[in-house]
């Protein structure tokens, strides 16, 4: 992320703490005065961007649950500062239920570590977190009876002919299947 907020960040800085889009609204909230509202995912950003030495978070999370409406893609990411842990709800062809790649030897996640035992305790520590994270956060994909309705409303998506919109083709869901997602 490049930051350039003249009085605020410290202009040449690299920082490696994990930053995510979640961080910018409470960073653009705090710059035009406003009260955060509670619960808010983010942290604001503007410790980091000053140059400050701050308490900042130990992990970043991550979902994806549908890339298209006909592809469910039920995925949750957790990492760390050197560590990426992958878990897939919904298998696909030739990818592993858990992924985890070092992302310091492996910056590209070519490489599959999940199962290598040197690895074993920071599969196990990032599988904690990520656990922690999607019961703190109610996930629902918690729930493997809407993990399967919604691979099974994807699978039916994934049957409709595809439509003009603008630019793009694109599904018209039927009214009323998008109550399914709930």
């Amino acid at each position: 992320m490049l930051v350039r907020w003249p009085g605020v960040a410290r202009a040449g800085q690299v920082r490696a703490e994990p930053v995510s889009l979640l961080d910018l609204m409470p960073t653009l909230l705090g710059a035009a005065g406003v009260r955060m509202p509670r619960g808010l995912a983010g942290q604001t950003l503007r410790p980091l961007l000053r140059g400050e030495r701050t308490r900042w978070r130990e992990h970043l999370f991550t979902e994806m649950n549908f890339h298209e409406p006909q592809q469910f893609r039920g995925q949750r990411t957790v990492r760390d500062g050197r560590h990426k842990l992958v878990l897939n709800l919904v298998v696909g062809e030739g990818q592993a239920p858990v992924e985890l790649f070092d992302l310091q030897a492996d910056p590209w996640e070519t490489k599959n570590l999940a199962d290598d035992p040197a690895l074993a305790e920071t599969r196990r520590r990032l599988e904690r977190a990520l656990e922690k994270w999607r019961r703190e956060t109610n996930d629902p994909l918690l729930d493997a009876a809407r993990v399967q309705r919604w691979r099974d409303a994807a699978d039916r998506w994934g049957r409709l002919p595809r439509v003009k919109a603008g630019p793009s083709m694109v599904v018209r869901i039927p009214e009323g299947e998008l109550d399914l997602l709930r």
